[in-house]
């Protein structure tokens, strides 16, 4: 089978003395193989008159399996690359970007074509702590939940964990990182907020503490541990019957907190407890479930 018609195979030949391209040819007992042919006039002996065709062939079917294989590998490489929704970059060992995925487009707001040969810290807001990270990869072969921030040309900041590992070539040299940025602006937020309600359950007056589905108490504030006249590290680890001295109504107690916990209730119960000073003061306990991402 030729690549093109056999006429215009001639005609080249004719007119320019030689052809060469790549052929299928198909076996006598069925199948095909596909070779690399050169096609070259003889001359007769006149020097000048073709008298024969002299074809010279290869056969290159492994080959071309090979780099078919190759090319659906890197069509499905490039596509993981493409879907993912973090930044991914590759870093020459000069700094400057060799490709890009479209989050990485996302990100800074500068087209592909432009990202490609700049230089991968100008996208930072502190070029140099970039410029040091993807260093620190070279030298070490790979970088770890690196912080940095992505600036958008809109002015717009990303905070991002930054991820790098050194690449080779076939010959076992470092080409290049490959690089991948983590948006955390979430889960920063959400850290700030976790700190700034511990902080709130640290200094409030009420008395909270966190137990788990046996009762016994993970953690608790400062203020729980004055109200039960206990000091904090004799209270992680005892049970909520235990700590209020509960005694025979221990279990009936339990019971019913557990009944209105499974309800998805919250159970309240009021209680005295004599303070250091002598003092008995009343106090009102309100137990509420924290359930998981599931609800349970």
């Amino acid at each position: 089978r030729f690549p093109a018609s056999l006429a215009e195979v001639q005609r080249r030949l004719y007119e320019e003395g030689h052809w060469e391209g790549e052929l299928v040819r198909f076996r006598k007992h069925g199948g095909s193989v596909v070779v690399e042919s050169r096609w070259a006039l003889l001359p007769g002996k006149d020097g000048r008159t073709p008298q024969a065709i002299l074809e010279i062939s290869r056969d290159v079917t492994d080959r071309k399996q090979a780099q078919d294989a190759l090319r659906t590998a890197s069509a499905y490489t490039r596509g993981l690359i493409e879907a993912s929704l973090d930044p991914l970059v590759t870093i020459s060992p000069e700094g400057k970007i060799t490709d890009v995925n479209t989050a990485t487009e996302s990100a800074t707001g500068v087209p592909r074509s432009k990202l490609i040969g700049s230089d991968f810290s100008d996208y930072f807001t502190e070029p140099g702590k970039a410029r040091a990270g993807y260093r620190e990869a070279f030298s070490k072969g790979a970088v770890k939940d690196y912080p940095l921030a992505i600036r958008h040309v809109s002015g717009k900041v990303t905070e991002v964990l930054y991820n790098a590992t050194v690449y080779r070539d076939e010959a076992g040299q470092v080409a290049g990182v490959f690089d991948a940025a983590r948006d955390v602006t979430a889960l920063k937020a959400a850290e700030q907020e976790r700190l700034r309600l511990a902080t709130a359950v640290e200094q409030i007056a009420e008395g909270i503490a966190i137990m788990d589905l046996e009762g016994r108490i993970l953690s608790a504030n400062p203020a729980f541990g004055t109200h039960h006249v206990l000091r904090p590290d004799e209270i992680v680890g005892r049970t909520l019957a235990d700590i209020l001295n509960l005694g025979g109504r221990d279990r009936e107690i339990v019971r019913k907190m557990g009944e209105a916990l499974d309800a998805g209730k919250v159970w309240n119960w009021h209680l005295n407890r004599r303070m250091r000073d002598g003092q008995v003061r009343e106090f009102e306990l309100a137990v509420s479930p924290i359930r998981d991402a599931a609800g349970r």
